[in-house]
């Protein structure tokens, strides 16, 4: 069984993130859909709460999607579901940013592996922020 993680503050989940979402979910048995705290993005909209239950709506459709509220490590959670951790990019700026969390990820987890996945050109322009 392959397990993915895509992490995210999901604040708000946006078509892009269900997008992503949804191509996973076509290449794992198991995608867990985890809101974390993000301690680089000020001020949230939503609570953890409402977080969820969002996720929870967009991706009632995918039978193989569980969605959560975590406070730990994305490397503790993807080691702990044997899991490829699954990343959105939309650009070079966020490659940089999500690169720099996939090699802290695998300093905390040496088997934690990170799958980017393009945007799709419909949504690359969407950000939470």
């Amino acid at each position: 069984m392959k397990n993915a993680i895509y992490p995210g503050s999901f604040d708000p989940v946006t078509m892009g993130h269900l997008d992503v979402i949804e191509r996973a979910s076509s290449m794992f048995d198991r995608v867990y859909v985890t809101a974390f705290s993000n301690a680089d993005k000020k001020g949230s909209m939503f609570t953890s709460e409402e977080k969820l239950h969002m996720l929870r709506l967009a991706t009632a459709h995918l039978d193989n999607v569980t969605c959560s509220v975590e406070g730990g490590l994305t490397a503790v959670f993807a080691k702990e579901h044997d899991a490829v951790i699954v990343k959105g990019i939309r650009n070079e700026a966020d490659y940089a940013y999500e690169q720099h969390h996939a090699l802290w990820n695998r300093a905390h987890n040496a088997k934690a592996e990170t799958l980017y996945l393009p945007a799709d050109s419909r949504f690359d322009h969407i950000s939470s922020t």
